[in-house]
């Protein structure tokens, strides 16, 4: 929530991984019925798993001495019926944890593109392509982990670890309390390594994201890194994040294994001292070999289970240091919230007003002040400048990706704020300076304008675009695959193609950001002839870079510091000498 909305620093402590917890738990609730009949075959696996020492008890202290037959094919029968449900229900309780596992992951991924459409432009600003690719892969690799494996063991243990303490205090109260300071002396001497481990599978985690992003970063630049003969380069900036990474991994293993192997050793410790007090108690009769021997079993399950479960959360703990970034993401605020009940435009005519508009990225940089604007539907107004001045921001506040600081922008009357953002980017084109075609056919380009769009009106779109003749020389026509990108075509191609979509949408206002500023000559005059015919009839709001080519728009606003300076028709504009005419002297560009 950052912005107008501030982001939520995730801070390493308990109660805010107690919440990330809960929310990653939150995501059972719609299967909650495949999540009770999971407990109750564990409920079933574990009675009949923990049921194992005292038949053994029994067969020591009773079936033997006595060499009772009937007693012992009791025993030999209870334990194959329970052998063979303890498989059933073993494996169908394997399944249900594989089925809530892919389920749940399933809702999250969705529930977190979901947000991430919500989110607005400062959101993909702040964040790296890279860091919110790894959110679909290794921090949700991590949810999974946990409805996969440290949760379904969890409650396996948790379930165990009970039954196991009312079996060693039935058994014999006394000897069961050396249960007590080892678990103390565990927890004491375990909790300052399991400490030193998360930290260090934090950093480790940090540097692989850091890998992950190198990795993007040269694999998207490989064109350049090739021209320009910077390979050996290339391989030292991999190798140098690779090297870090390993070195905080090898520190996560160290503190990971030296937890380990302490809180072993004070296990077996306890375990000794059970043996040799339960000894004693044997050779003064006060607790019988198969009690002892049903004790032991219990002390090794309770003490076993107990150090596992510890561990098992410290992992989970270790986790939500992974998944701080989901839940970061998952709690930030869209800064362009919805109206509640939006009001609604029969037809949108296109007109624009800007009253009074401040804005501004950070709280300290206004980049907007006090724009004030009327614009007719169909009329064409360009925005010039030099670079910096906000001709870019006007355009993302028309399309709502940000809301003024101060004033308001209204369409056809209505403040934007009160309209819905379906409606008002589903009357808006936007034609980008770098155009983004996805890897599949030009016909499905072309269709994204508008999904329902059929076969023949994407031809017409083409033409119109001026881009069917170079389709139709393509090796499939319509169903060329661009590559990905759309790297299979230039950058003319590209945005004619990109008009193309313009015109299959059929929106009333139009919004082209420097749409020819990357072109050749030749190129641009043919998106040129493709965007006339794009405009006819259209509001636009243009960015120009060539000021000759906005000559005969009906109004050039021309931005100084934020504000208006001038705003009138190319030929007054001129007759004026003012800032547009020295632009126009100095170069034909601006921008």
């Amino acid at each position: 929530m950052e912005f107008t909305t501030k982001t939520k620093q995730i801070k390493p402590r308990s109660k805010n991984h107690l919440k990330m917890y809960f929310w990653v738990l939150s995501f059972l609730r719609n299967y909650m019925w495949l999540v009770i009949a999971f407990l109750l075959l564990g409920l079933l696996i574990h009675g009949i798993t923990m049921s194992i020492p005292r038949l053994i008890q029994h067969f020591i202290d009773n079936t033997l001495p006595m060499k009772d037959k009937q007693s012992l094919i009791e025993v030999l029968g209870f334990l194959i019926i329970g052998v063979v449900v303890l498989l059933c229900a073993k494996a169908i309780n394997n399944m249900l944890q594989r089925l809530i596992s892919e389920r749940t992951l399933r809702d999250i991924q969705i529930s977190l593109f979901a947000q991430l459409r919500r989110l607005g432009f400062s959101y993909y600003e702040r964040h790296s392509t890279g860091e919110t690719l790894s959110m679909f892969t290794s921090e949700a690799q991590a949810i999974t982990n946990i409805y996969r494996h440290h949760l379904p063991q969890a409650i396996h243990l948790l379930f165990m670890v009970i039954i196991a303490f009312v079996m060693v205090f039935q058994i014999h109260f006394m000897l069961s309390l050396i249960i007590v300071p080892s678990l103390l002396l565990y927890y004491l001497f375990g909790a300052r390594f399991a400490k030193k481990a998360a930290l260090a599978s934090r950093s480790s985690h940090d540097s692989r994201m850091e890998v992950n992003q190198t990795i993007y970063n040269l694999l998207s630049g490989m064109q350049e890194i090739r021209a320009n003969h910077k390979q050996a380069w290339s391989f030292k900036q991999l190798s140098e994040k690779c090297s870090v990474w390993r070195t905080k991994a090898i520190i996560t293993m160290f503190w990971l294994q030296s937890r380990g192997t302490v809180r072993k050793s004070l296990v077996h410790f306890g375990l000794f001292a059970v043996f040799v007090i339960g000894i004693i108690l044997v050779k003064n009769d006060q607790i019988s070999v198969g009690e002892f021997v049903a004790f032991v079993l219990y002390y090794e399950v309770a003490i076993g289970r107990v150090t596992t479960l510890i561990t098992n959360l410290t992992e989970q703990r270790v986790l939500m240091y992974q998944i701080e970034r989901i839940y970061g993401m998952a709690a930030e605020t869209p800064e362009v919230e919805e109206p509640v009940s939006p009001a609604y435009l029969q037809k949108v005519k296109g007109e624009l007003e800007f009253r009074n508009v401040h804005f501004q990225y950070r709280s300290d940089v206004p980049v907007l002040r006090g724009i004030d604007l009327n614009i007719r539907p169909g009329e064409r107004v360009a925005f010039v400048g030099t670079s910096g001045n906000g001709k870019s921001s006007l355009l993302k506040l028309v399309g709502r990706f940000y809301d003024p600081a101060a004033g308001e922008v209204r369409l056809d009357g209505i403040p934007l704020t009160r309209l819905s953002n379906d409606q008002i980017r589903g009357s808006i084109g936007y034609v980008f300076q770098e155009t983004y075609l996805f890897g599949n056919s030009v016909k499905e380009n072309i269709r994204f304008g508008r999904p329902d769009a059929t076969d023949k009106e994407i031809v017409q779109a083409a033409k119109a675009a001026y881009a069917h003749e170079f389709i139709c020389e393509l090796p499939q026509g319509y169903d060329t695959l661009v590559g990905e990108r759309g790297v299979k075509l230039s950058g003319g191609q590209k945005q004619r193609i990109a008009i193309a979509r313009m015109f299959v949408k059929n929106p009333q206002i139009v919004l082209l950001d420097e749409a020819t500023s990357a072109l050749d000559n030749v190129s641009e005059y043919e998106v040129q002839k493709a965007l006339e015919s794009l405009l006819k009839g259209r509001t636009t709001l243009a960015v120009a870079h060539r000021l000759t080519t906005i000559m005969d728009y009906d109004m050039i606003v021309v931005l100084n510091q934020g504000q208006v300076e001038e705003a009138d028709t190319y030929n007054a504009l001129m007759e004026r000498k003012g800032l547009f005419y020295r632009l126009v002297e100095g170069g034909d560009r601006a921008g």
